[in-house]
């Protein structure tokens, strides 16, 4: 055992966020609360793995509260949408004021008395035509008094007093195994095109989509890659990667001390395996 003393370290984080990204509500394989009813009273019953996501979800609006964090950034696939790309396999229900009023009773304590900045996630969840279900999502809570606030598909995001500058997109790019490559590559191009006078200088770029935990933090440029609130998905696509594609489950915290660094505290679950659990034979 080291004979050296433990020293205590302390830290003053004078803004404190959380980040969240693909709830992807009303999916069979996404988290789900228990008692939801349809407004004819037939009940939405969440299978034991959605129920278990649902309450690492409640650990982490209690982490939320804790820490009294003032802003909550949302990257966007907030509801699984018509799901037209799998042809709308894999649903709980098709409605869309359904899937809304889901995500307004989920995202309640998470948004309460908080900022939240909100972007779009991918097409073929988020919208049916001339629709976008988290734009109405947003204005529900903006109308009901919530400071939520909607940017569209990305937002350049100013942190005061520090002038920290935040680009939150639900993110993309394909990449089957090698993400990291592409996140390094949007650092690079980043800092291209701000020689280049064409975009500020951003200083963390913050991402969902590909539902994996990932953080690279370069000399001066944060990259987050955040996790979702899903289990595995059994369609073809995740299917012909099955190792690759098992989620990390939960959200971050994103912290700002005195002198305007960055600290990232991530806060990843247990993965429920609700469609390739092990069976015996």
């Amino acid at each position: 055992m080291s004979t050296k003393k433990l020293k205590e370290l302390r830290k003053w984080f004078v803004r404190r966020m959380a980040a969240v990204s693909d709830l992807h509500l009303m999916s069979r394989f996404a988290m789900c609360p228990p008692n939801f009813k349809t407004k004819e009273e037939n009940p939405l019953m969440p299978n034991p793995g959605q129920l278990r996501l649902y309450e690492y979800y409640k650990q982490f609006c209690k982490i939320c509260d804790e820490w009294e964090v003032d802003t909550v950034l949302l990257a966007g696939d907030l509801v699984h949408g018509q799901n037209a790309k799998e042809r709308g396999q894999g649903l709980m229900t098709t409605k869309s004021n359904e899937q809304i009023q889901i995500a307004k009773d989920v995202l309640n304590p998470l948004i309460k008395g908080r900022s939240s900045h909100w972007v779009s996630g991918s097409g073929y969840h988020n919208s049916v035509p001339g629709m976008s279900i988290e734009e109405d999502i947003c204005t529900h809570m903006k109308e009901k008094g919530f400071d939520a606030n909607w940017y569209g598909t990305v937002a350049n995001l100013e942190v005061k007093p520090f002038g920290k500058i935040i680009n939150l997109s639900h993110g993309g790019g394909k990449a089957m195994y090698y993400r990291e490559t592409i996140s390094a590559r949007e650092i690079l191009y980043g800092k291209a095109a701000q020689v280049n006078e064409k975009l500020p200088k951003i200083d963390m770029y913050v991402h969902g989509h590909w539902h994996w935990f990932n953080y690279m933090h370069q000399a001066n440029v944060h990259h987050l890659q955040l996790p979702c609130w899903m289990a595995y998905e059994p369609i073809t696509l995740y299917t012909q990667a099955y190792t690759r594609y098992q989620p990390d489950i939960g959200g971050c915290l994103i912290l700002f001390d005195s002198e305007g660094r960055i600290t990232v505290w991530h806060f990843c679950y247990d993965l429920p395996h609700i469609s390739d659990f092990v069976r015996e034979i």
